[in-house]
């Protein structure tokens, strides 16, 4: 059963019964607390005279939990290996979690979320930089884009229509397409994630036409085998007119979110967000160099997913049969 610290009216309670010459053992009876729990309770927090008044002692054990032990992220290799991943950020989840996957044995290798948190929130009130990568959430996102008006295109086949194996990411090979825009449309990166590993292709596009979209996602699924091209789900800018080209060159079925729902692309639209906390909105993408993008990818690619058990991307995408990814 889990311990729960005394409360206030507990404490309350404690006082009067021990004026009243109640033993331990029959305050710990009345309170359905464990004797030693009261014992320690009336040792740890007597005052001065040696006198236990409720009040004060449930202050004092107050501030005790709020002083806290001293923090175990200032030194050693737990210290180390927490402030490296912080760099790469990663969530303080995904290192707590992470970490028993890297030193499955080492028992001096374990912390909770709570408290890297802790140490963050300790740092910025010191002046530190550590918890100025943490993300937030305080974006208002519009309801209903305002992007170019979707074309007509014939032939094209509803997400409604996309086998039930997509939907459960019941397999790898199903990838989700979309196109992030740079500042003043200057520059865009095109995206493709698959939607069971959460593995990121990514490319720079110059234009937001769809010859230069089609050549980039062909770039990018051409060397896949062809386990790894089962179908594509993309929304309906005029960037992906050339759907038809991608299902004759690369064997998938290519499938249509309906417009303004973005939620159907959710994973994509995810991965999105976790690429804008290296590029925010303001970023100009004509200035962002190949090798840059391809920095941010890989480290995207490298961080563990609690959706993967805390494992990365790369790990559960190189199980593929016929994969074999660059180190």
């Amino acid at each position: 059963m889990p311990y729960h610290h005394l409360t206030l009216e507990e404490r309350l309670m404690i006082a009067p019964m021990r004026i009243l010459g109640w033993s331990i053992r029959s305050i710990a009876s009345q309170l359905g607390r464990a004797p030693s729990t009261i014992s320690r309770e009336l040792r740890r927090n007597r005052d001065g005279t040696g006198a236990y008044a409720g009040y004060w002692a449930h202050r004092d054990a107050q501030r005790r939990r709020r002083a806290g032990r001293p923090s175990r992220l200032t030194r050693g290799v737990l210290a180390t290996y927490v402030q490296e991943k912080r760099q790469s950020r990663w969530s303080p989840e995904q290192i707590a979690h992470r970490v028993r996957l890297d030193y499955p044995h080492a028992s001096a290798m374990r912390i909770s979320h709570q408290m890297i948190y802790t140490w963050l929130a300790e740092d910025h009130q010191m002046g530190g930089a550590w918890s100025q990568s943490l993300r937030h959430h305080r974006r208002r996102r519009k309801r209903y884009g305002s992007g170019p008006r979707a074309p007509r295109m014939r032939g094209r086949v509803s997400l409604a229509d996309r086998p039930a194996i997509v939907d459960r990411r019941g397999r790898m090979g199903d990838w989700d397409g979309d196109l992030v825009v740079g500042q003043g449309q200057r520059g865009f990166v095109a995206t493709h994630v698959d939607r069971r590993s959460r593995f990121l292709l990514a490319a720079k596009v110059s234009r937001r036409t769809a010859a230069q979209v089609t050549e980039a996602t062909r770039k990018f699924l051409c060397p896949l085998p062809s386990q790894v091209r089962q179908t594509l789900t993309v929304d309906n800018g005029s960037e992906w007119a050339m759907f038809r080209r991608l299902q004759r060159t690369l064997g998938l079925q290519v499938y249509f979110a309906a417009p303004y729902a973005a939620w159907e692309r959710g994973t994509n639209e995810n991965t999105n967000g976790l690429l804008r906390d290296y590029f925010p909105k303001q970023t100009d993408f004509s200035r962002i160099t190949a090798q840059q993008l391809a920095s941010v990818v890989t480290e995207l690619n490298n961080r563990p997913r609690k959706c993967l058990a805390y494992r990365t991307p790369a790990e559960v995408f190189a199980r593929a049969p016929g994969v074999a990814l660059q180190p």
